[in-house]
């Protein structure tokens, strides 16, 4: 790890870290009270920046929302579908997943047989767009049960937002498990710093995502099925998702890898007012990220250098 610049803030010495093992950029802090350490901090430029879940009518039709992807650099969309028609039937992929008139590209899903159209129960399933547009644009979703009625037992969508990704290949590694027991772990492949996200449905029951993992959905789809979703860094080669369910359940469990794009570097640090400002180089971009502690940093809402290096 290499220090790229540092700063006096709150009585405390604030530096800026290049990782070499992720390819991201992390702040460290030095007090020199206790330990003569560097501790606290984080990671100032992590790849996953937000998440929206969104709760699918029963409808037959497009349904638009509007929904705002923040601006940045190498950007990806990434969306997780749960869903269940319960005793009625399974349920299809969606006819229409677009964003801002975009297409999504499934990575993995649940294994579909019957029909046509072919559907699965305990739907879970994971799409991705490159490059999407930033700002408030149209989520639209067309997404029917086994008959090609409407979803009754439940639907649900997560839109996470990433920044920093490969935009050649955006995801990789998709891999589904689908079977029964009272838990399910589906392991990839990863480097560190890559990101991984995971969606899994039951047939019923309470879901308890893995301890290492940040939950982004966790909720019933009616009364037959519940539905949960979650990301986690890897920090090693190989990254684990789990999920618990305290009783044997049917399910399928869908995991894939966000890759991340070049490594970026720190360039600068500095402070102003009541927050700490730092300089990220990634890619073709200058970004600036914000953070009041040193620890839990934010990208600037106005990039006004991107794309001039």
């Amino acid at each position: 790890n290499v220090v790229r610049a540092s700063v006096d803030f709150k009585g405390e010495t604030h530096t800026l870290w290049d990782q070499t093992a992720s390819g991201q950029v992390v702040s460290r802090q030095f007090t020199g009270a206790s330990t003569d350490t560097w501790e606290n901090g984080g990671t100032v430029n992590p790849i996953f920046v937000s998440e929206t879940t969104l709760a699918h009518p029963s409808q037959t039709t497009v349904n638009n929302t509007t929904y705002t992807f923040p601006g940045g650099s190498n950007k990806c969309l990434v969306v997780l579908l749960t869903a269940d028609e319960g005793a009625s039937g399974g349920v299809q992929d969606p006819e229409t997943i677009t964003y801002d008139g975009d297409g999504l590209t499934k990575l993995v899903g649940a294994p579909l047989s019957g029909g046509p159209p072919t559907y699965s129960d305990n739907y879970c399933a994971i799409y991705y767009l490159a490059n999407p547009a930033s700002g408030s644009n149209t989520f639209a979703l067309q997404w029917r049960d086994g008959g090609s009625a409407e979803i009754s037992g439940g639907a649900r969508a997560t839109l996470v937002a990433f920044h920093g990704v490969d935009q050649d290949t955006p995801m990789s590694s998709g891999a589904n498990s689908s079977t029964s027991g009272s838990s399910s772990s589906v392991a990839v492949t990863t480097v560190v710093g890559d990101g991984v996200v995971s969606a899994i449905t039951t047939t019923d029951g309470t879901i308890t995502t893995g301890a290492d993992q940040t939950e982004f959905d966790n909720t019933g789809l009616g009364s037959h099925a519940e539905g949960a979703c979650s990301y986690e860094v890897a920090t090693s080669t190989t990254t684990t998702m789990s999920y618990s369910f305290g009783a044997s359940e049917t399910f399928n469990h869908s995991t894939g890898i966000v890759n991340p794009s070049s490594a970026s570097v720190g360039l600068d640090l500095i402070q102003h007012k009541t927050n700490l400002v730092a300089l990220v180089g990634s890619s073709e971009d200058h970004l600036t990220y914000t953070s009041t502690d040193g620890v839990t940093w934010s990208i600037s809402t106005t990039a006004i250098t991107a794309g001039l290096l």
